[in-house]
């Protein structure tokens, strides 16, 4: 089985940590008796963080990005907060994008709202919670999201991922508090979910991690 290979245009550099975590995380899984590589692998870099979600930012960093990985997949993940909000036009712009880009993978809707999904349920009933008040319907500030995390996620800091985050029983949790995440999407845009597409591709070339 060949190696496919994903290279994301990150919004900051928490999601660059995670995929370096979760990179860490893949490597250490046995391979198939017949393969002699890792069969999936997500790729950043510095370079390739947007430092923020606006799309005239994330469009910059694809560009370069393509440019430097012809023939590679070139993917996007980015908050959906801007987008529900249409900060600066940013879901009309999304919406006019064309093929000019990919459609994104979004944390809906922010960061801290993606790690939610990795925690059991004592500490997802409290995200839950949280975004019940009124944040599902109309995304908070980040500094809110990050003040809740850090109560929460222990050793949580912005721009970085508490070690082992990433493992067996968190991506476990993610799949299964996926069909429990609160949506929200007045402009209709079409886009995947970030925790939905890594889920897919775990189970795609490694099918018994997450039973």
């Amino acid at each position: 089985m060949p190696t496919v290979r994903h290279v994301i245009v990150c919004e900051g550099y928490s999601e660059r940590a995670y995929i370096q975590g979760l990179q860490a995380f893949l490597d250490k899984l046995p391979a198939a008796p017949d393969v002699w590589s890792v069969p999936l692998k997500f790729f950043t870099k510095d370079e390739y963080v947007a430092g923020n979600g606006h799309y005239v930012q994330l469009e910059k960093h694809f560009l370069k990005a393509k440019k430097e990985n012809r023939n590679t997949k070139i993917s996007i993940w980015a908050d959906f907060d801007l987008y529900h909000r249409d900060v600066d036009g940013c879901s009309r712009l999304y919406i006019n994008k064309g093929q000019s880009l990919p459609d994104f993978y979004f944390s809906f809707h922010n960061f801290e709202d993606f790690l939610a999904l990795h925690l059991d349920e004592e500490d997802f009933q409290s995200w839950l919670r949280f975004g019940s008040a009124g944040h599902f319907e109309s995304p908070c500030r980040s500094e809110a999201c990050l003040e809740w995390a850090r109560k929460i996620i222990k050793g949580y800091q912005k721009g970085s991922i508490p070690p082992g985050f990433v493992s067996e029983s968190s991506l476990r949790n993610l799949k299964a508090n996926l069909a429990r995440q609160p949506r929200s999407n007045p402009y209709g845009l079409q886009g995947i979910g970030f925790a939905e597409f890594i889920v897919g591709e775990i189970d795609r070339f490694h099918p018994d991690v997450l039973k």
